[in-house]
């Protein structure tokens, strides 16, 4: 599934921010300077798979954990570094190709996706609530909907792809999933805030940063299914539930705690 390049890419955007905060929590200091290590070649790592729209993913996951991360003293240099590598050794094609003053910016990859798009759209815009079905990219249905009726590819983007195949219904379900992640980690992160636990509230952080990687690169990637996304979606229900049975049994031991003590004094002055 990420045999491609732009979706090889997009896999890596959603695992910078795991290695990034796995290396804050975790206790093991070889296992940490391991996915300091890893996080740092993975930023070249997405420079190289010369995917425009994992290079954007990529700046919008870099951006808002140097805005959201505590650690952001440590990230800057880091990333810094991690680009500087990246811009050194890149070859003149990656500069050509990323370069978007250049005259041929709007190239025939980004035509393909703008005749995919509006084929998306114009078949939404028929079928509304079902969409046109899982079997939506076909030489018949191009040839009604789209601009370009030969010019037959995959919809290029998780949004319009999921518009075309399940309508505007199938689409607000889909963002109402990753609503109710956003939801759901960000209550985590209060929670953990104050029960003063650092390793819950950066296991949010981090899976809230993987979100967002696959989120912007997926405007360009047709990866609606990607079963990595879906991985996330059930470690951050994995990660809500294991965090309130943690502060449950803690609560339990303090109010043993309590007693204890209380039943020690009463026997001290009984």
């Amino acid at each position: 599934m990420i045999a491609d390049n732009n979706d090889f890419g997009l896999a890596l955007n959603m695992t910078l921010p795991l290695f990034f905060f796995l290396a804050q929590t975790e206790t093991n200091r070889w296992l940490k300077r391991l996915f300091a290590f890893l996080f740092l070649i993975t930023i070249p790592a997405v420079f190289f798979t010369y995917s425009r729209g994992a290079l954007l993913g990529l700046a919008a996951v870099v951006m808002l954990m140097v805005l959201r991360s505590k650690a952001r003293i440590l990230l800057i240099p880091v990333i810094a570094l991690g680009i500087t590598v990246a811009l050194v050794f890149a070859p003149p094609e990656w500069k050509h190709r990323m370069n978007p003053t250049r005259e041929d910016a709007i190239d025939a990859s980004a035509n393909e996706r703008f005749n995919a798009w509006t084929f998306c759209w114009n078949l939404a815009q028929e079928y509304p609530i079902t969409g046109g079905g899982f079997a939506t990219f076909t030489p018949e249905l191009f040839s009604r909907y789209a601009p370009v009726a030969l010019d037959i590819r995959g919809p290029h983007s998780v949004y319009f792809g999921l518009l075309a195949e399940h309508g505007f219904i199938g689409l607000f379900l889909y963002l109402g999933l990753v609503f109710f992640c956003f939801k759901t980690t960000s209550r985590i992160k209060k929670l953990a805030t104050f029960h003063d636990d650092h390793t819950i509230f950066q296991y949010a952080q981090m899976f809230r940063f993987s979100l967002i990687g696959f989120l912007v690169s997926g405007t360009f990637l047709g990866r609606a299914y990607f079963d990595y996304f879906f991985a996330i979606v059930a470690c951050i229900v994995i990660l809500s539930q294991v965090a309130k049975e943690s502060w449950n049994r803690e609560a339990a031991e303090e109010r043993l705690t309590e007693m204890e003590c209380i039943g020690a004094g009463e026997g001290a002055y009984g």
